[in-house]
């Protein structure tokens, strides 16, 4: 009797170890994947939010609080905003005249 109860505890910890590498693998694929999934959706709302006249530094926070990335305006007023998350698949890109934004447009990256 005294094996089976063995056997049975080392079965229920096996599926216990079992179950715990599965959460954490399924974790990581979530963390993985998502921005691949959603980051289009996210840049292209976020970009499509960006009014004209917003300055340069209001363009600047509002990247960083997303945790995007923004390249600095070339001397035409062009800067890239991406996301690194998706390696830059998804882009806004950005127009400024002076120190104030003109147009920003989604750009899919594929």
């Amino acid at each position: 009797m005294e094996r089976r109860t063995d056997a049975i505890l080392v079965f229920k910890r096996k599926n216990l170890i079992a179950g715990i590498g599965g959460l954490l693998l399924a974790g990581v694929i979530y963390f993985a994947v998502w921005p691949f999934i959603a980051g289009g959706r996210e840049m292209r709302a976020w970009c499509e939010s960006q009014g004209p006249g917003a300055t340069l530094d209001e363009v600047r926070n509002s990247v960083q609080r997303q945790g995007y990335r923004i390249t600095s305006p070339d001397k035409d007023g062009r800067a890239l905003i991406h996301d690194p998350r998706s390696f830059g698949r998804f882009l806004c890109a950005a127009q400024f005249a002076g120190e104030r934004l003109v147009s920003a447009s989604y750009q899919g990256n594929d």
